[in-house]
């Protein structure tokens, strides 16, 4: 790749994609940590950030990777989705609570001034009292910097449309709000 233009651009790059971190170059075989690495060995003035993430990709390599390279923005993206490994394996996110918190521990101890925010989908379907209850105690433990809580929304064609257990849209707003309302406070303090 030709990378001459982002030299001395005194911008803020962003490397954008639904799963940015399992990027490959396709002629090199280069990964993700690599294409960071070239990218900021480049001279000049700017600062590099990236977007989406996905946990079960977010690798120590990558977290040190974000440490030894001052361009790279200290505001991290990692999409959470929901604190219970039930609903995790519903969603199809190829990870666990667990597995997500131990990198947001690696990253907090690697990365001293980091920043993190999420996304959070409340009222997915087969999402019980208990379900929610584990998402709330992990904002509670993690206490992102930010969380995008949205209320499930079901889509005409999509696997979880049509699973079982689907719930009202009272129950579903009512536990996003509730989950905003969580996260504020958290945010006060």
């Amino acid at each position: 790749a030709d990378f001459s233009q982002i030299k001395d651009c005194g911008k803020v790059i962003y490397l954008l994609g639904q799963n940015v971190n399992s990027y490959r170059c396709p002629r090199t075989g280069a990964d993700f940590v690599g294409l960071l690495d070239k990218l900021c060995a480049l001279d000049g003035s700017f600062v590099l950030n990236f977007m989406s993430s996905h946990p079960k990709d977010f690798t120590n390599e990558l977290i040190d990777c974000i440490a030894r390279n001052p361009k790279i923005e200290r505001n991290i993206h990692l999409p959470m989705q929901s604190g219970s490994n039930k609903i995790l394996k519903l969603m199809n996110r190829k990870y666990t609570v667990e597995q997500y918190l131990e990198k947001i521990t690696n990253l907090r101890e690697t990365v001293s001034d980091v920043r993190i925010t999420t996304d959070i989908i409340c009222g997915f379907p087969g999402e019980t009292e208990a379900d929610f209850d584990q998402t709330v105690q992990v904002v509670k433990q993690v206490k992102f910097n930010a969380a995008f809580i949205f209320a499930y929304s079901p889509r005409e064609g999509t696997v979880a449309a049509d699973m079982e257990g689907q719930l009202d849209d009272k129950t579903k707003r009512a536990r996003a709000t509730n989950l905003l309302a969580i996260q504020r406070q958290l945010n006060v303090k």
